[in-house]
């Protein structure tokens, strides 16, 4: 009688310790062969890096804001379009709670 370790084995059940040696196998290829994001300042298939990206979220007050919509601003400084649709607020004892959706684009 074949022992229940061999009888998965043959049933095509990969070992944890396999799985897991083939993952840091993976991971390990991917930081020595230098395959990631080309460096600040480089030509990449998007073109040139300018910097780094505006800052997320409402415009500043020196920027100055545009509203589209209801729920839309546009940021009239770098172009970014922040919609803000509330979901549902919840008041009593302590710091109100609110749950909205946010889109910043």
């Amino acid at each position: 009688m074949q022992s229940l370790s061999r009888r998965r084995r043959r049933a095509g059940h990969v070992a944890p310790l396999g799985l897991g040696v083939c993952i840091l196998a993976i991971l390990a290829w991917l930081v020595v062969s230098g395959e990631s994001l080309p460096p600040t300042g480089s030509p990449s298939a998007y073109g040139t890096d300018d910097g780094p990206a505006p800052r997320a979220g409402a415009a500043r007050p020196w920027q100055g804001s545009l509203g589209v919509a209801t729920y839309s601003t546009v940021n009239l400084y770098d172009g970014n379009l922040l919609t803000i649709i509330d979901i549902m607020a919840l008041s009593g004892r302590g710091p109100a709670l609110s749950f909205a959706l946010y889109h910043n684009s």
